[in-house]
C-alpha cells in the first residue's frame, strides 16, 4: 500500500503537476494550476500505444514539475490486478521523461464521478474526470502532511 509519506514528498510544491487516470482504452488527464490550488480536468486520451507520446507533449507544453498517477487498490486496500498494466506505464513513461512520477491511491474516484450526475451513466469525459480527483486528492493530501 502506498503511504501519504511515499506519495507527497518527490514533487516541488509549486509549479504544474499532471493528473493521469491511466487506462488501457482511454487515459484521463488533468492538471493544476502554478500554485497547486485547482484541479482541472484537461481531456481524455488515446490509444494506448500513443499515450506516452502525448503525455510527454503535454509535459512540455504545460512545464509540468511531476506527474500523479492513480494507483488502482482495491477498496481493502491491495493492489489490484490493474496495478501491473499502470506500473508498466509509469515505467515507460519514467524511460522517457527524468521528473517525479507518484503513485496515489484512486480508490473511489470512478465512483465519485459516477454520482456526480446522478444517472450513472459513463461518459467520454469521465476519465479525465477521474484524473483531475485523483489529483485534488494529492494535492490536499499535501496540505495535511
Amino acid at each position: 500500500m502506498i503511504t501519504m509519506q511515499e506519495s507527497v514528498v518527490n514533487i516541488p510544491k509549486s509549479g504544474v503537476i499532471m493528473g493521469v487516470d491511466y487506462g488501457e482504452v482511454r487515459t484521463g488527464i488533468a492538471f493544476c494550476d502554478y500554485n497547486q490550488e485547482l484541479s482541472i480536468p484537461n481531456g481524455v486520451y488515446g490509444p494506448k500505444a500513443y499515450i506516452v507520446k502525448i503525455l510527454l507533449d503535454l509535459i512540455v507544453e504545460r512545464e509540468v514539475v511531476g506527474v500523479v498517477v492513480g494507483w488502482p487498490l482495491n477498496m481493502k486496500g491491495e493492489e489490484a490486478f490493474q496495478c501491473n498494466k499502470t506500473q508498466e506505464f509509469i515505467d515507460e513513461l519514467k524511460s522517457s521523461w527524468d521528473g517525479p512520477i507518484e503513485k496515489f491511491d484512486e480508490r473511489l474516484s470512478s465512483s465519485y464521478v459516477a454520482n456526480m450526475y446522478g444517472d450513472g451513466k459513463k461518459l467520454d469525459t469521465d476519465d479525465a474526470l477521474s484524473a483531475m480527483i485523483i489529483l485534488k486528492s494529492f494535492l490536499n493530501s499535501r496540505k495535511h502532511s
